[in-house]
């Protein structure tokens, strides 16, 4: 049976034969989100290379479903090993991905997985500011580790959020304050994101380390 742009319609009066509807891919409803937010002008799938060269060519990498269970696990859910540790495997994952349309649709898949918060917790003050879309962070200190919830209206920011929780929830205050967002730069992200998206990934991260700094002060006042 062939696809549907191929033919496949319902027959005319004529004989002629009409084109079957285009069914969308699942998460269709998220790629004009995907491209306002990053930096790619046109979409590869729709022709015009770098300069507005022809398209590049060449097999995507399949990602085994091993790997990509495991990739998940690790970036939603944070303070697992050292903080330097889970940088690096961040580098390690987003360079096992390669090319950056693989790494765009695992940071939707990530966005989508996010548990996020309840709406209840979706306060005023919780909100990010800087940040173009609404992002809500909540900071929860336990056994001297700081942990982070977040959420956003935005699914590709949702991911966004679950590259940094990898990295800075579950962590002691000291630890999140001597981490800058340095690896962003290994990620390449800065190249691939909007201005307003690594603006407001900018402001993530100076939330996150204001509540570590907030954290530490009773402690420095008592000594």
């Amino acid at each position: 049976r062939p696809p549907p742009f191929q033919g496949g319609g319902e027959k005319t009066q004529g004989g002629g034969e009409k084109a079957a509807a285009v069914r969308p891919l699942p998460g269709d409803s998220d790629v004009g989100e995907v491209y306002d937010a990053l930096t790619l002008t046109p979409p590869p799938w729709k022709g015009g290379g770098r300069e507005g060269g022809p398209a590049r060519r060449g097999r995507r990498r399949a990602l085994r479903p091993g790997r990509a269970a495991a990739m998940t696990g690790r970036m939603t859910t944070g303070g697992t090993g050292t903080i330097a540790e889970a940088r690096q495997g961040l580098i390690d994952d987003f360079a096992y991905l390669g090319d950056w349309m693989q790494r765009y649709e695992h940071i939707v898949d990530l966005g989508r997985r996010l548990d996020g918060l309840a709406e209840a917790e979706k306060r005023a003050d919780r909100l990010v500011p800087g940040c173009q879309s609404r992002v809500w962070l909540l900071a929860e200190r336990r056994g001297g580790r700081l942990h982070f919830r977040a959420d956003s209206d935005a699914v590709i920011v949702r991911g966004l959020i679950a590259l940094l929780l990898r990295v800075y929830s579950g962590r002691a205050p000291e630890e999140i304050l001597a981490t800058p967002p340095s690896f962003f730069e290994a990620l390449d992200l800065g190249a691939h994101l909007s201005g307003s998206r690594a603006n407001g990934l900018h402001a993530m991260v100076r939330r996150i380390h204001a509540e570590a700094a907030a954290a530490l002060a009773p402690a420095a006042a008592d000594a």
